[in-house]
């Protein structure tokens, strides 16, 4: 959501105030976050081009290495995505 949010903030100071759908999405390509900004823990931008067959607008940048986890009763954590 941070990345959303600052682009919605750069659009509207880019539009004096007021702003577009189409100028949020042409700022999510230049929102950059630090890893310390991002709470997955690594850099985070989008792509604005095809840079591969499976890569492309609106993709992420950088591999998103993370994983999401269930946590049972018994404590133990199970990978569900």
């Amino acid at each position: 959501m941070l990345i959303n949010a600052t682009a919605v903030n750069k659009a509207c100071k880019a539009g004096h105030g007021k702003t577009t759908r189409k100028a949020v999405r042409k700022m999510l390509t230049k929102v950059k976050l630090t890893a310390k900004q991002s709470l997955l823990g690594f850099p985070v931008k989008f792509l604005n081009r095809n840079f591969s067959s499976f890569q492309g607008p609106g993709d992420m940048a950088s591999p998103a290495n993370f994983g999401i986890y269930h946590i049972k009763s018994n404590g133990v954590y199970v990978r569900v995505g």
